[in-house]
């Protein structure tokens, strides 16, 4: 399987997780409160219809793109700089032979660790280090719920929130859809 295709299939895998695990836990939370205002099922309906429209309207705003006078010119040549040092061999050679064995090994065993570790410490095939600790707490747990566990993406290669999050929103509306049309409620 090519990079590309493999690349556009953990996304898919992810967004798809991504929006049943929310979608879940959104009816989870609204069965309770129906359930504490004696509402049933047609507050959870009710419920799910209401906040799929808001959620929808969130993502529609999330997705939008940054205008062209508020985009950090700073940060975008601070990312040149950094791929153009990145680049020089100077820099290599300054590293230790710690650092360069430690670099080889993570490339050679994709299971080492960023300093060059086996195994033990590592949770699970989607165990970015630092990088992982920026994406939330749901975030991590969804991707290590099949089938988003089973094409593991690189943290920085997950779709953006204003994706996921109109997952979500179409995932709950298909959820009340059904509700008030299959079962009647």
């Amino acid at each position: 399987m090519t990079g590309t295709r493999r690349r556009w299939l953990g996304k898919t895998a992810y967004v798809v997780t991504y929006a049943a695990a929310g979608a879940f836990c959104v009816s989870l939370v609204l069965a309770a409160v129906s359930a504490l205002y004696s509402a049933g099922a047609s507050g959870v309906k009710f419920g799910q219809f209401v906040l799929g429209w808001l959620l929808l309207g969130y993502a529609a705003i999330k997705l939008r793109p940054t205008a062209a006078w508020k985009r950090d010119t700073e940060s975008d040549e601070a990312t040149s700089a950094r791929v153009e040092r990145t680049a020089d061999p100077v820099e290599d050679d300054e590293r230790s032979d710690r650092e360069k064995a430690a670099a080889a090994a993570s490339v050679l065993n994709p299971f080492a660790s960023a300093d060059g570790r086996v195994g033990a410490d590592r949770s699970g095939p989607d165990n970015f280090g630092e990088e992982e600790a920026e994406s939330g707490t749901f975030a991590r747990y969804v991707a290590r719920l099949p089938p988003a566990a089973l094409v593991p993406l690189h943290p920085n290669d997950r779709p953006r929130d204003g994706v996921t999050v109109a997952a979500t929103a179409v995932c709950l509306l298909v959820v009340s859809f059904a509700l008030e049309v299959a079962f009647g409620v």
